[in-house]
């Protein structure tokens, strides 16, 4: 079965071509790569992605979970040059990921489980935590309420998201300056 890899986005003046048979459209945002039965990559732009996929494959992509992730000059290149190469990127980059994870639960063993009592292994996927922003794995199908939150974030009891305390931030700042 086909499997949703990765989904992507580039800056809008180094936009991309959608790969769909007789498409050829530019696309630059949620640009979705697809793994085909026969291990043959797609790209796809989203209008397509809807009208071959919709409702067949998971929403979450096995690389970058729900949300899009905008590629670096050297990326993109591999997008359009070499996408196996790219999707060989990412997976290194994740594999990374979970060896940093694992280690840290090694010198961490009471942060070891993850919610529900799970253990991180390699069926996990890779989120960014709501409250610091730094990716981590999960287990959790779908996202939480109130966003997902690392071991260390709950090992410090944060309860203000990464967004909050940015707007936070700006709105003392914007204080400071109008009381000068």
């Amino acid at each position: 079965m086909a499997k949703l890899l990765a989904i992507v986005e580039v800056e809008k003046s180094r936009s991309i071509r959608c790969c769909a048979e007789g498409c050829n459209r530019p696309v630059y945002k949620r640009i979705h790569v697809i793994e085909e039965d026969d291990r043959s990559i797609q790209v796809l732009g989203s209008k397509c992605y809807g009208i071959l996929y919709k409702g067949q494959l998971s929403s979450e992509a096995v690389y970058t979970a729900d949300c899009s992730r905008k590629l670096t000059e050297e990326e993109r290149r591999l997008l359009v040059e070499n996408t196996e190469q790219l999707i060989k990127a990412f997976h290194q980059e994740r594999k990374s990921i979970l060896n940093k994870s694992a280690q840290e639960q090694q010198r961490r063993p009471v942060a070891a489980k993850q919610d529900f009592g799970k253990q991180v292994d390699n069926h996990g996927r890779t989120v960014k935590c709501h409250f610091c922003g730094e990716l981590m794995i999960t287990q959790l199908p779908h996202t939480p309420a109130i966003g997902f939150k690392c071991q260390q974030c709950k090992a410090n009891d944060v309860t203000a998201s990464l967004a909050t305390r940015r707007k936070n931030a700006l709105r003392r700042s914007k204080l400071l300056t109008s009381k000068k």
